[in-house]
């Protein structure tokens, strides 16, 4: 099998034009957030992921990969983001229709964290 490696590629604004909410004789707006990130499939078995945000000047990163086992039945991840110095780590089964993912983090403020999600495909 010939595979070509697959480089994708993002660039999102949000609150580009933030609107202004008052809040208890407050005023607070959405802060702009500029965000870059690339994927990179060197194999048709695994994803490597990177990205950087710009939020009012305070920069984070983003890194992560994906192994995906046993005809994309099993995937095995794992990350890294730099603002909450917070890995992750997680696993998912896709069989046909149906998509269970488990996920672990590490977080400053919320410690441990486990995260399920299931998903079901309709045609």
């Amino acid at each position: 099998m010939n595979h070509q490696i697959q480089l994708n590629q993002i660039v999102p604004v949000e609150n580009l034009i933030a609107p202004t909410f008052h809040f208890k004789s407050v005023d607070e707006k959405f802060p702009l957030r500029i965000r870059g990130g690339a994927s990179l499939d060197p194999f048709t078995w695994m994803t490597l992921a990177a990205d950087v945000e710009n939020e009012e000047g305070d920069l984070s990163y983003r890194f992560g990969g994906e192994i995906r086992l046993f005809s994309r039945v099993l995937a095995l991840r794992g990350g890294y983001t730099t603002d909450s110095r917070e890995f992750l780590a997680g696993i998912g089964f896709n069989i046909k229709f149906l998509a269970l993912d488990y996920a672990y983090s590490t977080h400053d403020d919320l410690g441990q964290t486990h995260r399920i999600g299931l998903n079901i495909k309709i045609k």
